[in-house]
């Protein structure tokens, strides 16, 4: 991997928040462990996850060497960068249950196929009863 993008054919299309958010407490984090530990996962699930989200964007996120890790370039612009991402994404979710919460319920009328005999029935007793009401109302 290059500390930029190989190329425009093999350029991400997405970028997965929840990896993001692992990438920004492992930078913010003074090892993998503690990241780990906050993201209540495995010190390997993190690692791989972050491995992923390297393959994802075709970038090299950290400088890795027997025992230290270090942010790369790309790297530390993304994380510059990631607050901004997933603060959007944060904001979308909210639009979205906010329009979902405050949508009207839906209402679904089952009948059978003689409903439309009971209506036409129904609207004809109707007539015939209050023939005065009926006479102002198209139908």
């Amino acid at each position: 991997m290059t500390d930029s993008l190989i190329s425009s054919s093999s350029s991400p299309r997405y970028i997965d928040l929840r990896r993001l958010h692992q990438f920004v407490i492992a930078v913010d984090s003074p090892s993998l462990r503690v990241a780990a530990e906050q993201l209540f996962v495995t010190q390997q699930g993190l690692s791989a996850s972050l491995r992923q989200l390297e393959a994802d964007l075709n970038l090299e996120l950290f400088v890795r060497t027997n025992r230290t890790l270090r942010v790369s370039p790309a790297g530390a612009e993304l994380y510059r960068r990631a607050p901004a991402l997933l603060a959007g994404g944060r904001s979308a979710l909210t639009a979205v249950h906010r329009i979902v919460e405050e949508a009207p319920p839906l209402y679904v009328i089952g009948h059978t196929p003689d409903i439309w005999l009971f209506l036409i029935q129904s609207a004809r007793r109707l007539s015939a009863s209050w023939p005065e009401w009926m006479s102002d109302r198209k139908m």
